[in-house]
């Protein structure tokens, strides 16, 4: 278990511990949900952390460019600085800054329901990260699954 969470902190793959994990705990559920993310580097929530500024600047270009409407100008000259909206109206924006919120406040789960709350047409630019933080997110939740389970077995 040690090494499986020693290689997850690093982003790293963890089979061979998988392996020796499921050989010594059979018919585990928890440790059957780590099989598909053990021979994978699943990204920390660092990385994630690091790769959402990026991508939260091109999915407010490529709103501002849909929306045709004189925002994507004033996106280019004044930045984040101006931003239109209905009274009460979520925006982009709002989305945006609320996964960037949740991510530093180490709540990934809050932070990819923003993320999946934003327009259609942006999903694209975040299908890489979303699918890293679902990985990410199953991973820490399976960890501490197996953790509680192991403190259960261990206790008379």
């Amino acid at each position: 278990m040690s090494a499986i969470e020693a290689a997850a902190r690093r982003g790293r793959p963890f089979l061979s511990a998988h392996q020796r994990l499921a050989a010594a705990m059979p018919g585990n559920q928890a440790i059957g949900r780590l099989a598909p993310l053990a021979t994978d580097p699943i990204p920390t929530l660092s990385d994630l952390s690091g790769t959402l500024p990026e991508l939260t600047d091109r999915a407010l270009d490529q709103a501002a460019r849909a929306a045709g409407t004189g925002n994507s100008w004033m996106r280019q000259v004044f930045g984040d600085g101006i931003q239109v909206r209905r009274e009460g109206e979520l925006t982009t924006t709002d989305h945006l800054r609320g996964a960037e919120t949740a991510l530093a406040a180490g709540d990934l789960g809050t932070a990819i329901e923003q993320i999946r709350a934003l327009d259609a047409d942006l999903q694209p630019v975040f299908t890489d990260w979303l699918n890293n933080a679902e990985n990410r997110l199953m991973l820490e939740q399976t960890l501490e699954a197996l953790r509680l389970t192991m403190i259960a077995e261990e206790r008379p």
